[in-house]
């Protein structure tokens, strides 16, 4: 089983894994006392507390960063702590995170409203469903995939019913009876035709968790108990609720005050990917959809380039043309399109040995855990096929001589002393072999991540722009880098994104095979450096 890496992707702490089919994420002693919590965690990875104590609520909101849960309001938390500071409330997001269902009630009837998120703004509270405050329900009603319909459970003597409404205007469109329950506490929909139901079989003493899938109109399938959601008492106070990560559903135990994430079976898992409607587990198809500014973005420090261009060697025939211009060319880009300030942006021209690991040393005085960096070199590269190493050439190098030369081991370790977030190298020269600890661009691209999530994750990666011993003064490689940074559109590129467009370009237009990988034993932990193009 291999949930500890989803864990620690969705919260960036990862406490213990014992095996079981679910495992609290964090403890609730972040509060001073016991208090019932009931959570969400959105697809930015901040969690939302609705915490009750005392007949009083607050809506509390938490991200992490320098390894610990940091409380961090925004105008969704003041939103919600306006309404109410009695009783209770419960919170349904819609599958899309546009939309978002508030139940308060306890000091007074039951009371629905909604609030709907334009451009990064949420709108005030606007009551639905009036007739829900003479039932006094508990259950959060709940958007499909589409948001064009609401299911609503059915309290009382219809408790085995369960209500569907206009998602637009509200207006009821059709009630379902299933009867092979009789009482369905809570439901909340999966995709657009699924929901996950907390219900009591009929001739049966025990509550558990459903899986219903409409097969076609007004046909439902069999239930599917879902064993992975606990179902003993402690449980029923606070309904398990759908996150923003494809399978995974995230709960409280009131008794103990923790928080729990659980994985429900692959069969319920594919409701979360229609990909007509929503492409969550899609990284172009997520790009930071609940994200705000990079100002805004709690842990995104600064970002620092380091751009060495080494054109005019000690040994003449050397020499080369373009390295000095490609590295000026690459700060203009840098410095009007993205979000790296100019004094932030170090070039060495010519540099030798010594000036290159100087400057790599002021990096490590000055760059904190939350900064960026990019280093790029142009200039001559070496592949020593004995020692399977590779080599830049400063200008002092001496061809007969590696003493002076820069080897991928010593710009490995260099990478692994800066205290950086994110760490990228671009190398315009010969850099295969030993830095990389993977070669093949396809591994991270695979995974089904958030932009936001590639950002948490540390990283410390490298591109290069091929395996042959010496490369083209007339790069082709840089020619299509800088053509995509001017010509991209996304307000969060990843590297591995980038990349898969370079080698495409390159493959098709040269004999060197560009290569992007990790670099080996640097404090990579897989997430991607991400280049934020200014407004």
């Amino acid at each position: 089983m291999c949930f500890t890496r989803l864990y620690y992707l969705l919260t960036g702490l990862f406490l213990t894994f014992s095996g079981s089919a679910q495992e609290y994420i964090f403890s609730a002693p972040i509060f001073e006392d016991k208090q019932e919590l009931t959570p969400a965690l959105l697809p930015d990875s901040s969690i939302l507390l609705t915490k009750s104590q005392e007949n009083r609520v607050k809506v509390v909101r938490f991200v992490y960063e320098r390894e610990e849960w940091i409380e961090a309001p925004n105008q969704l938390t003041d939103i919600l702590n306006a309404m109410t500071t009695k009783g209770h409330i419960h919170l349904r997001f819609s599958q899309d995170y546009s939309k978002l269902v508030i139940l308060k009630h306890g000091d007074g009837p039951g009371r629905l409203y909604l609030i709907t998120k334009n451009s990064e703004k949420w709108t005030l509270p606007l009551e639905i469903l009036e007739d829900y405050r003479d039932t006094h329900g508990n259950s959060v009603p709940s958007f499909t995939a589409d948001n064009q319909k609401i299911y609503k459970t059915v309290p009382g003597k219809e408790s085995n019913t369960i209500e569907v409404f206009d998602g637009n205007d509200f207006s009821k469109k059709d009630k379902i009876v299933f009867d092979e329950f009789s009482i369905i506490e809570r439901a909340f929909t999966i995709g657009m035709d699924g929901l996950i139901v907390l219900a009591n079989k009929v001739k049966e003493k025990e509550m558990g968790y459903y899986y219903l899938k409409e097969v076609r109109p007004n046909h439902w399938s069999a239930p599917l108990s879902i064993e992975e959601i606990p179902n003993n008492h402690s449980f029923l106070s606070f309904d398990p609720v759908t996150t923003g990560f494809p399978g995974w559903i995230i709960y409280s135990d009131f008794l103990t005050s923790n928080i729990y994430l659980t994985k429900v079976p692959g069969l319920v898992t594919t409701e979360w990917k229609d990909r007509e409607y929503k492409e969550i587990s899609s990284v172009q198809a997520t790009v930071l959809p609940t994200s705000p500014d990079p100002e805004k973005v709690g842990s995104v420090g600064l970002f620092y380039a380091l751009l060495i261009g080494n054109a005019d060697y000690e040994v003449d025939e050397l020499d080369l043309d373009k390295p000095v211009q490609d590295a000026m060319k690459l700060k203009s880009v840098l410095e009007s399109q993205y979000a790296f300030d100019s004094e932030n942006i170090r070039i060495l021209i010519n540099a030798d040995r010594s000036e290159i690991f100087q400057e790599l040393y002021e990096l490590r005085k000055t760059l904190t855990k939350n900064d960026n960096l990019l280093i790029f070199y142009a200039g001559h590269g070496f592949w020593d096929k004995q020692v399977k190493q590779g080599y830049w050439w400063p200008v002092d190098v001496s061809i007969e001589n590696p003493s002076n030369w820069l080897s991928n081991s010593d710009l490995r370790e260099q990478i692994r002393g800066i205290n950086t977030a994110h760490t990228l190298l671009i190398s315009d020269a010969c850099f295969s072999g030993g830095i990389f600890k993977t070669r093949g661009a396809e591994d991270l691209r695979k995974a089904s991540l958030d932009i936001k999530l590639l950002y948490r994750m540390p990283s410390r990666r490298a591109i290069s722009s091929g395996t042959l011993s010496t490369v083209p003064d007339q790069s082709v490689f840089f020619e299509y880098l800088v053509k995509y940074l001017e010509q991209n559109t996304q307000k969060y590129l990843p590297s591995t994104e980038l990349f898969t467009q370079i080698r495409r370009s390159v493959l098709s237009n040269s004999l060197t095979v560009p290569q992007d990988g990790v670099i080996m034993n640097s404090g990579d932990e897989g997430g991607d450096f991400i280049f934020i193009k200014k407004d």
